[in-house]
């Protein structure tokens, strides 16, 4: 828009016939007439008019420039204020929080050191327990006279009715031992379990617990570390009481 308006101007201008004002000039002349002076009036009257085109003009383009202003003080606005949200949220650390930060990364393989050495002791514990538990079974059947079934003599149950009732509670027993020990695994698996997802957890900052140790302990089973005492004579587990009375009888 500007554009045109200077282009206007300048052919308003050049075609004006007051484009040459030399004539203008009354100084030498005693009495100028009116018309002299109502040309002269004529010609300021455009000139005060073209000063207000180019004052309009300046205007004009500073209101435009003071709106681009304004677009790019918001938009700098908005980057500072982004810029002031990430500042705040990524601080960063002091000199103390370095140090304390380090000294906790530090202490971070003990703790898992301890953990370890705690679960392998409750292992250890464990396994003590059930190893004297089968221990004491078998010192009380190693002094049973074949035949036998299982921890009872045939000899000393004669009637069926009561051999039977030994049996099944015999039986019983061998069960809830079985149960016993299954539930001791189980626990001993969950923990474990547990000692490797914290471990997974703490990947991240790579203070897990090493892979040789968790197969070391996954490898660990409640069984006897010596072979057991076999009991004196002929063991026949689990077979017909009928038939072993028979046996006895003969």
């Amino acid at each position: 828009m500007s554009e045109k308006w200077e282009e206007a101007i300048q052919q308003w201008y050049t075609n004006s016939h007051t484009s040459k004002l030399e004539y203008l000039d009354l100084a030498e002349l005693k009495n100028p007439s009116r018309k002299e002076l109502a040309h002269n009036i004529t010609v300021v009257y455009d000139r005060v008019c073209l000063s207000s085109r180019v004052h309009l003009k300046n205007l004009k383009a500073l209101l435009e420039r003071s709106q681009e202003l304004e677009k790019e003080v918001k938009r700098l606005k908005t980057d500072v204020r982004t810029l002031t949200t990430l500042f705040s949220e990524n601080q960063p650390l002091t000199k103390q929080e370095v140090r304390d930060l380090v000294e906790e990364i530090a202490r971070q393989p003990k703790l898992v050191e301890e953990e370890a050495l705690r679960l392998t002791q409750n292992l250890n514990q464990k396994l003590h327990r059930n190893t004297e538990s089968y221990k004491e079974a078998l010192r009380a059947t190693e002094n049973i006279d074949a035949p036998s079934l299982g921890f009872l003599k045939p000899t000393d149950y004669p009637g069926t009715l009561s051999h039977q009732a030994i049996v099944i509670k015999q039986h019983n027993t061998q069960l809830q031992l079985l149960v016993q020990i299954a539930e001791d695994i189980k626990g001993i698996r969950a923990e474990l379990q547990a000692i490797r997802e914290q471990g997974q957890a703490k990947a991240s900052t790579s203070l897990g617990i090493p892979e040789d140790l968790i197969t070391k302990l996954s490898n660990l089973s409640l069984g006897p570390t010596e072979k057991p005492k076999e009991p004196k004579g002929k063991i026949l587990v689990f077979r017909d009481p009928l038939q072993i009375l028979r046996e006895v009888r003969k």
